[in-house]
């Protein structure tokens, strides 16, 4: 008698088949043709993908039209990028306005296709990959921040901060900055989540909410919201120091209707972080 372990991985393995033969319908073509081995690896992985965002994504995805014209590549990162809403409907890859004229994001097809740059009028990209998605377009025109994603467990205060201090340097300059992740949900979101709260003094709530208000298919990783969690308590820290002693000078407030919170919000969780002084005191703050 099978185990469930092995019941599940066979019900799996069936809703990926199921999942493959969806995707064999978009018309896939790989240069060994869709009976190579790559190609089929290929349908699987995107399987996998939408599977783990909807359960009703075979049906969406079969009847998501591909655009015409595209290369390989560009096919493979459309159907990468799409993402179903909530209601279950397809979201087909494009940019998000976070703030306006200043802020966008958006998943990795529209982040590296150089019509959609142009037409936005970008400057700065912060573009968020995986170590295989390393080649991928680069306008000489745009000035680029890349983050490579890390492997799990690991510390992310570092990489979210040096992203949010690139974007501060790009805005200030009057840039239109673009931060694009494989599908537009996850990294983007909580970099653009990050920047709110520097710049919006408030919640990691009240940041997420405004941003899935502008695009409702975000979902950061739980690794991603600690990572953002943290990096919070280390910018209300810093507001105990001077510049130079791990302080940052007052950035500018973006009082934008558009991103204002609720008139009831919910309230933000209590976060509570330990933070070692130069003298090597342990401080503790709590941030509501």
């Amino acid at each position: 008698m099978p185990s469930p372990i092995q019941v599940e991985k066979s019900q799996q393995e069936k809703a990926i088949s199921k999942l493959s033969r969806a995707l064999s319908k978009l018309n896939l073509r790989s240069p060994g043709g869709t009976s190579h081995p790559e190609a089929n690896t290929f349908r699987q992985e995107q399987a996998k993908l939408l599977q783990s965002t909807h359960s009703n994504a075979k049906s969406v995805l079969s009847r998501t039209p591909i655009p015409s014209g595209l290369s390989q590549d560009q096919i493979r990162d459309y159907i990468y990028s799409i993402s179903i809403t909530p209601k279950g409907t397809a979201f087909v890859p494009r940019a998000t306005e976070v703030i306006p004229e200043t802020i966008f994001i958006s998943d990795r097809y529209t982040g590296t296709d150089e019509a959609s740059l142009t037409r936005l009028g970008i400057t700065e990209v912060v573009a968020i990959v995986d170590k295989d998605g390393l080649d991928y377009y680069r306008s000489p025109f745009i000035h680029y921040h890349e983050i490579v994603e890390p492997q799990r467990g690991r510390c992310l205060v570092g990489l979210i901060d040096k992203a949010v201090d690139f974007i501060d340097e790009a805005v200030r300059e009057g840039g239109r900055v673009l931060i694009f992740c494989r599908m537009g949900v996850e990294w983007s979101a909580a970099v653009s989540i990050a920047w709110l709260i520097r710049h919006r003094r408030c919640t990691f709530d009240h940041a997420y909410w405004s941003v899935w208000r502008r695009r409702e298919v975000i979902s950061p990783t739980k690794d991603l919201e600690m990572g953002v969690k943290e990096w919070q308590g280390l910018e209300y820290a810093r507001s105990f120091f001077p510049v130079g002693r791990g302080g940052r000078r007052t950035p500018t407030y973006f009082s934008d209707s558009d991103i204002t919170p609720p008139s009831s919000p919910e309230p933000g969780s209590v976060y509570e972080k330990p933070l070692y002084g130069d003298d090597g005191d342990v401080y503790v703050i709590d941030i509501k």
